[in-house]
């Protein structure tokens, strides 16, 4: 992979503004040929990041390159230098998901077979990027060359934040950010509006993001395993919801627009301090009328209507046992 990266970042510029001139004059689409762009600058990119590190740092890295280590191989011999090991690791999960490296012998090959070495490494509209269990702590900016992406994992890591540029990925339908270290979300951040699938499983959030609450197609919430003691008074703009897990959090009571989620499906309580569910819980006939799941610790008092509804098959409540102690009494 390195070596089609030189030394020198401003010869690589113009290596990359060749190589686009190429694509054109070949017959690529302004589109194939911007794609072809965005990955070669992610690769100056990495240089470029290479190059803010410390002196030895960065004659070591290059020594590795030299001599055509695989990242794998340079991330293993500089394990202890959080920083580069983050980059490096980054680079490589990106890099052998993509599998389009741009081979050296390009530069001397005879102008004929140009295209279709070219043709053969272009880089494919990656669709899906799988970075789960990486020790990452951080996610470059970057990602938002990856404009293609609808399903991001990025599960078990060690990510605090995420960079702005995510809302950027105007296709991500998907995003797994599940047994991370997120305890919440600046207020000015932006998830990518057309998401439809968000998982939070596993953090340490206190409440529910602001930011989630404008994610208007989203269908699918889990929240599961957080520290959430309460939810916002006012109405978040969840209007396609259809799931939410709320279970094992710290749940003491339920605001009153639970009952305006019109298309929600399925929710999930268990595991919270929560005694019993409000009274006007599905009071009116729209209020939860699509709800067909509930799932609940087995000591929770459930409003006469919902018991109502399970009778007469509408509706399925689970009671899972908990302790009753241990989830009331718990700080």
């Amino acid at each position: 992979m390195w070596n089609v990266i030189g030394s020198n970042t401003t010869l690589y510029r113009q290596k990359i503004e060749e190589r686009q001139k190429e694509l054109e004059l070949i017959g690529y689409s302004k589109e194939e040929a911007q794609t072809v762009k965005r990955y070669q600058e992610f690769l100056l990119f990495l240089l470029k990041r290479i190059d803010s590190f410390p002196v030895s740092s960065q004659r070591f890295i290059k020594s590795a390159m030299a001599k055509k280590m695989s990242v794998k191989e340079v991330c293993r011999l500089i394990n202890d230098t959080e920083e580069i090991a983050n980059l490096l690791r980054f680079g490589e999960l990106v890099f052998n998901q993509y599998d389009c490296e741009f081979a050296a012998e390009i530069e001397n090959e005879h102008p004929t077979k140009k295209a279709a070495i070219i043709r053969k490494n272009l880089p494919k509209y990656k669709k899906e990027l799988n970075l789960s269990n990486s020790h990452l702590f951080a996610l470059p900016g970057e990602i938002r060359y990856f404009e293609f992406l609808t399903d991001l994992d990025l599960s078990g890591n060690n990510l605090l934040c995420l960079p702005k540029q995510v809302k950027c990925l105007s296709r991500l339908y998907q995003l797994n950010l599940s047994n991370n270290l997120f305890e919440s979300f600046p207020e000015e951040f932006e998830f990518p509006r057309q998401l439809k699938f968000l998982n939070l499983h596993g953090n340490k959030l206190l409440s529910l993001p602001e930011c989630i609450g404008k994610l208007t197609w989203l269908r699918d919430l889990d929240l599961s395993s957080n520290h959430i003691s309460e939810l916002p008074r006012e109405k978040p703009k969840l209007f396609s919801l259809e799931q939410i897990d709320l279970r094992d959090n710290k749940l003491t009571s339920l605001p009153k627009w639970i009952n305006e989620i019109w298309d929600l499906r399925t929710l999930d309580l268990s595991g919270n301090k929560l005694v019993g569910l409000p009274k006007d819980l599905g009071r009116f006939p729209r209020e939860l009328s699509k709800l067909k799941t509930l799932i609940i610790a087995d000591y929770v008092e459930v409003p006469i209507q919902l018991l109502e509804r399970e009778r007469k098959g509408n509706l399925t409540i689970t009671r899972k046992e908990y302790e009753f102690d241990l989830f009331i009494g718990a700080d």
